[in-house]
């Protein structure tokens, strides 16, 4: 078995993204990831709550990105 892993992943919310966030959540990992869509990240923390974290973020906006980075490094 695997040991457990914190996995960080951009574009959650849509295809490849979206498929490898529930692939390393059935392995056992924690996931952190973003994407732009809200409804579907408001789907992914219903789904998989703490100690997982979704975030609403774009990753071509530079500041939203730095916030997400900061907040990860505070969890």
């Amino acid at each position: 078995m695997e040991s457990q892993r914190t996995i960080l992943i951009t574009g959650v919310t849509t295809g490849l993204g979206h498929a490898l966030t529930h692939r390393m959540i059935a392995k056992g990992h924690i996931l952190w990831g973003c994407g732009r869509s809200k409804h579907e990240r408001t789907q992914l923390s219903l789904q998989y709550p703490a100690p997982h974290v979704f975030k609403q973020v774009d990753v071509s906006d530079w500041t939203q990105v730095s916030v997400w980075a900061q907040s990860l490094t505070q969890t």
